[in-house]
């Protein structure tokens, strides 16, 4: 437990470090860019995201799943193996994606309508590719189920902060869009290096603790169920990303819409990185299969993280969604600048759908314990909604229709998630309604303050000055009206060594 909370710590302290210097560096990033080549910019990171689909093969559930139950039974010639087998598949998926992409450059680049600075800069794109899919296999979520995030979260904390000054060193000599693209580089092969010598150490250690004669006894079978579903669940999914928004987009209208778009799916997204059901999934997923299996595999187990996941995303989600709807216009105006204004409806959609959408995240670690992972494949028909809501709004409504298909495609994706992993597994998961109510009292003090003091806030400071105070009445009411139970308490206190959570 212990460790499990040093990893969970990690997470959120790298992620809050992350998230500061992510904040400040899309802060000049976006003030020095032009809108178009800020869009310009965004697509790259598209392009990035769709590789992910097309190499995933569901590689990193698969070592998620896996990994810790070997761990668990000292197999360690079968994570070993595992690992490397992995590995091979990935880098034969990458080296398929970059020769379709090089071969038809023409024909996508010209069908999307993106810039042709891309198409200069294609090499490099397909080597942070590259970097990005390998890295993602062997480093983060192979640390993870070895309990070990810390170590992937103190590359997070580093790179974020090299990242944060290579670009103010860029953005301070002028060189423009093209600085940004080298300065990504390299930082994707720091950390490439960091991941890699970290996973040589885990197969060095794993090595010495099997004998010669221990037999490698994959069931492949269950593996290859297991992969064959978290890929198509993957594989689907792609339709329901901002990148997909960005590429129908880019085709229907410009590459400054794009930008736009783009920038109130960043803004949006600086809550989003925190939700803890998802940021926390790398901690949650080995500990849940551990837990499960040591109470041979008790369905209360679940119930009860069930019941926990709910009230963790009630009590640090929520917040973060109603102050930023709250306060939105005043952050874009002070930070971003009014030129972005416009794209206030579209951050107002976004933060209402994400606010029930991520509630599914409730259910990932559940559904992947229970190997019940054919549900995220079948999810994939919200995707294909996606995309072609995407199509009919864009074209009729512009970048608003865009926010409304990807709002409703994750909307309609929860409600999926609440009816059929109860018809499937059997188990009584009920909604905890009551928790919900509670923590939505704990906010009324919080939004009434912002809601009369925002008129007030002219400038940086008062800005600040609204948020730490919101934060202080919201905690302070949360501590005298508690909305988790004795025992959640007593299990993240146990975790932590003192009784430091009183919430």
């Amino acid at each position: 437990m212990k460790k499990s909370f040093i990893s969970s710590l990690s997470v959120y302290v790298a992620t809050v470090i992350q998230m500061v210097f992510t904040f400040l560096t899309s802060v000049y990033v976006i003030r020095y860019l032009s809108v178009e080549n800020y869009g310009a910019y965004k697509l790259i990171f598209s392009l990035l995201t769709f590789s992910t689909y097309f190499t995933s093969f569901g590689l990193e559930n698969t070592l998620g799943r896996f990994v810790p139950e070997y761990l668990s039974k000292g197999n360690y010639r079968n994570v070993n193996h595992l690992l490397l087998l992995t590995i091979l598949i990935r880098i034969s998926a990458i080296f398929l994606f970059i020769v379709i992409l090089v071969s038809f450059k023409h024909s996508i680049f010209s069908f999307l309508n993106f810039p042709s600075f891309l198409m200069t800069w294609l090499g490099v794109i397909c080597v942070l590719i590259f970097l990005e899919r390998t890295k993602g296999l062997f480093g983060e979520q192979f640390l993870a189920s070895y309990l070990e995030l810390y170590f992937a979260k103190i590359n997070v904390i580093v790179i974020s902060i090299i990242r944060f000054f290579l670009f103010l060193f860029v953005v301070y000599n002028n060189w423009g869009l093209e600085g940004l693209i080298l300065s990504l580089l390299a930082v994707d092969m720091i950390s490439f290096v960091y991941f890699l010598v970290l996973a040589a150490k885990k197969y060095n250690y794993n090595k010495v603790r099997y004998s010669s004669k221990s037999l490698i006894n994959l069931d492949y079978k269950r593996i290859s169920r297991f992969s064959l579903f978290s890929f198509l669940a993957v594989s689907t999914f792609v339709f329901r990303e901002i990148m997909i928004d960005n590429f129908v987009i880019s085709y229907y209208l410009d590459v400054s819409m794009v930008g736009l778009y783009s920038f109130a799916a960043v803004l949006v997204g600086i809550p989003r990185q925190l939700n803890p059901i998802s940021i926390l999934r790398g901690v949650f997923n080995p500990l849940l299969v551990k837990r499960y299996y040591e109470a041979n595999e008790d369905k209360n187990v679940l119930i009860f993280f069930y019941r926990f996941f709910n009230k963790l995303f009630f009590f640090i989600s929520l917040p973060m969604f109603i102050g930023l709807g709250i306060l939105g216009e005043e952050i874009i105006t002070l930070i971003y600048g009014t030129r972005y204004l416009q794209t206030l409806s579209i951050i107002y959609i976004l933060l209402i759908s994400y606010s029930i959408g991520f509630l599914s995240y409730t259910y990932t670690s559940i559904i992947n314990v229970l190997e019940k992972n054919e549900l995220f494949f079948y999810s994939g028909i919200f995707s294909v909604y996606n995309l072609v809501m995407d199509i009919i709004l864009v074209a009729k409504f512009g970048i608003i229709g865009a926010a409304i298909a990807t709002g409703s495609a994750t909307v309609l994706s929860y409600f999926y998630f609440y009816y059929f992993v109860r018809k499937l597994t059997k188990i009584n998961f009920i909604f905890p309604f009551k928790s919900l109510l509670n923590s939505l009292f704990n906010l009324l003090p919080m939004i009434l303050f912002l809601l009369i003091f925002k008129k007030y806030i002219i400038n940086i400071e008062l800005l600040i000055t609204a948020i730490v105070f919101s934060l202080i009445i919201y905690l302070l009411i949360s501590f005298f009206n508690k909305l988790f139970s004795n025992e959640e308490r007593e299990m993240i206190n146990c975790a932590i060594g003192k009784n430091i959570w009183v919430f």
